[in-house]
Parts: C-alpha cells; sequence; structure tokens
C-alpha cells in the first residue's frame, strides 16, 4: 500500500491498485471475523459448524482468485518502476494484456459471486447488490430457456417477472448455483440479454418500486440540448472561460437527447407543458435558487 499514491488522481485517493488492496483487506477481515466468531460460539447451543466451515472456505476461495489477481498487479508495479511512467496502463506492445486476457478466464469467478458477493462493501448496499444478482440470475435463467425454444425470444424475459421472482427463491438459498448461473450467463449470452436485464427497470411492474425506496423527484423531464457553441467558466475560477462544442463524433452536429432530474425545482428549470400553462408543483414560489452542483450521467457509445 506504500505505492498507492503515486497512482492517484491531484487531490483524489482512488485508483486500480489501491481498490485492489482495499479488496484484499476486506476479504482478510472477514476471514478474521469468522474465526473469531467461531472461536466465541462454538459452544453455544446454537452454533453450526458447517455453516461457519463453508463461509470460511468461500473466503479462502476468494482469497486464492485475489492472489492470483495481485501477482499481476505486483508485474504492472515493478513495470512502473521501470519506465518511472506512475502508471498502471501497460504500454503498447505489451504481452501483460494478452496474457491477462487468456488467463482471467482460467481464474474462478464463482467464488465472487456466490455467498461472498460485494463482500468488499457497506453492510446496506451489500444488500442491494446481493438482490440485484439474485434477481439476474433468475432473469438469465428465464432467458436461456426461452432463446433455446426459440433463437431470439430471449427478450421476452422481461414478460415473466412474476415466475423470475419466484425462481429467485432457490438462488437464494443455493448462492453457488447463482454463482454458476451468473458465470455462465455472462460469458456466453450476448448484448441483447444486457439490455434486456437493464429495461427491467423500466417495466410497470417496477414502477411503484420508485416512488416507494426513492425521494420523490420535483422534476424528471425529457430535454433536448440544442447543438450551440456555448461558453462556461473554468472550476478554478481563475477568470478563464472554456468552449463547449456540440457533439459531433459519429452522427456530425445534431441534437442530444437528455433527462433532467432534480428533487426540487430550482430558478431555470420552469418548462411550458403542451396547453402553455405551468403545473401546479412548478408555481414560482416553490422555485429554489440555482444549485452549485450538477450531475451529469452518461453511457453508452461516446458522442463527443
Amino acid at each position: 500500500m506504500q505505492k498507492a499514491y503515486l497512482f492517484d488522481s491531484p487531490g483524489v485517493e482512488g485508483n486500480g491498485y489501491r481498490s485492489l488492496v482495499a479488496c484484499l483487506d476486506a476479504c482478510l477481515m472477514k476471514l478474521l471475523e469468522s474465526n473469531i466468531y467461531m472461536k466465541e460460539h462454538r459452544e453455544s447451543f446454537y452454533f453450526r459448524l458447517p455453516s461457519c466451515t463453508r463461509d470460511i472456505k468461500n473466503f479462502v476461495d476468494v482469497l486464492g482468485m485475489m492472489r492470483a489477481i495481485l501477482q499481476y498487479g505486483e508485474r504492472m508495479l515493478n513495470m512502473e518502476s521501470e519506465t518511472e511512467a506512475k502508471d498502471l496502463f501497460p504500454r503498447n506492445g505489451s504481452e501483460l494484456i494478452d496474457e491477462w486476457l487468456v488467463n482471467v478466464e482460467t481464474l474462478n469467478q464463482k467464488c465472487f459471486f456466490g455467498s461472498c458477493t460485494a463482500f468488499h462493501f457497506c453492510p446496506s448496499i451489500r444488500m442491494s447488490l446481493q438482490t440485484i444478482t439474485t434477481g439476474l440470475a433468475a432473469f438469465a435463467e428465464k432467458f436461456r430457456s426461452l432463446e433455446a425454444e426459440h433463437a431470439g425470444s430471449g427478450p421476452q424475459a422481461l414478460g415473466y417477472l412474476t415466475s423470475n421472482l419466484l425462481a429467485s427463491r432457490k438462488f437464494m438459498l443455493d448462492p453457488d448455483l447463482k454463482a454458476q448461473e451468473l458465470v455462465s450467463s455472462t460469458r456466453d449470452l450476448d448484448i441483447r440479454f444486457c439490455k434486456a436485464f437493464w429495461s427491467v427497470s423500466e417495466s410497470r411492474f417496477f414502477e411503484p418500486v420508485h416512488w416507494w425506496m426513492l425521494p420523490k423527484c420535483e422534476l424528471a423531464r425529457e430535454i433536448t440540448i440544442a447543438p450551440e457553441v456555448f461558453t462556461l467558466p473554468r472550476a478554478t475560477l481563475d477568470g478563464e472561460e472554456v468552449t463547449i462544442r456540440p457533439a459531433s463524433a459519429h452522427f456530425g452536429e445534431r441534437p442530444l437527447q437528455a433527462r433532467l432530474m432534480s428533487t426540487h425545482l430550482r430558478e431555470g428549470q420552469l418548462f411550458i407543458d403542451a396547453n402553455d400553462t405551468v403545473t401546479s408543483f412548478k408555481l414560482p414560489d416553490r422555485v429554489l435558487p440555482k444549485s452549485d452542483c450538477l450531475i451529469f450521467h452518461c453511457h453508452g457509445r461516446s458522442q463527443t
């Protein structure tokens, strides 16, 4: 960990090597906690030896895979020391990339998707990720069965949400079965499976879930960003401005479709609907000042 700071961005303590070491520390802590629990509760009436030994075995498997990954981390550090580049990315022509892409397929990925799923996250996020991976395994099983019956019918798995939820019980009871399904799906299924699973959250079945679990947004509207050039002040507050040009890659300059979301209505966000009237929850007396913070999220093919 002494060399982790060499690869941090200015003012940000974070890089791939630091994350790898943090995952290793989390795995060791889980093993230590399991051993302490076994020592302190082995005389208890409710103590179950098979359950404790199974947890220890699972984390030992994870530790073994982490050790194999760390060998590549060590080689990357050695390469950095030779070139003094302070860069974790191998240079063009390096044999390390090809070697890693070949050997990564031989790693036992199942240990990361079983009962040890998201072990390096905090408990709240860990529970959420375990729920998502369980649903993903059930969805993948249905997707695979539909593809076997008729090629191209896999995306229709969205219409079997009820049966998918019922099927998820077996994956909850058997984490190893879930891990096997997830590893097989990520290796064998194509992008259509990913797009179908991404669309699950937009189905009617999950519409009420957003209102139950997430804060309500006063503004969630699709907008169009015109292909116009404009300037913004730099974040360094040195008085300089940066020119923002419209996206032009792949398709040339054209409007961008985006969704503007805000938990509270703020200045500059008043929209007129089809009837040229302002909706009731957007009255000016409820409009807050402009915020200094903005989160910009994009995914898919780059447009800049």
